[in-house]
């Protein structure tokens, strides 16, 4: 790779770098699915991933125990643009489901 801007880079540097800048675009994209990373990550590639997704104010959390760990990466929301959110894809979606206050 002569020549080119990454010369020197580690493996593990580039796979840093890579997942820095995927979760870059999501943060800067509109998408209101979750980023979920597979279980292939180390310990220390999800800790790099939290830090960088928490400094793009982005919400951050792990499922799973040991081998089986992964880590999921979302948007912070507030309840009211949730409930909006609800309210036009027809009161539930893939996570929520709105119910109505009885009277």
């Amino acid at each position: 790779m002569k020549g080119q801007r990454n010369q020197g880079l580690s493996e593990k540097a580039l796979i840093n770098q890579k997942l820095r800048q995927l979760i870059y675009d999501y943060a800067k994209s509109d998408s209101d699915k979750d980023l979920v990373f597979s279980s292939d990550f180390t310990k220390d590639e999800r800790k790099m991933m939290h830090m960088t997704a928490n400094k793009l104010k982005l919400k951050t959390r792990s499922h799973g125990k040991g081998d089986d760990r992964y880590l999921v990466v979302s948007r912070k929301q507030d309840i009211w643009q949730t409930v909006e959110q609800l309210i036009e894809c027809g009161g539930s979606n893939e996570r929520y489901e709105l119910i109505p206050p009885i009277e």
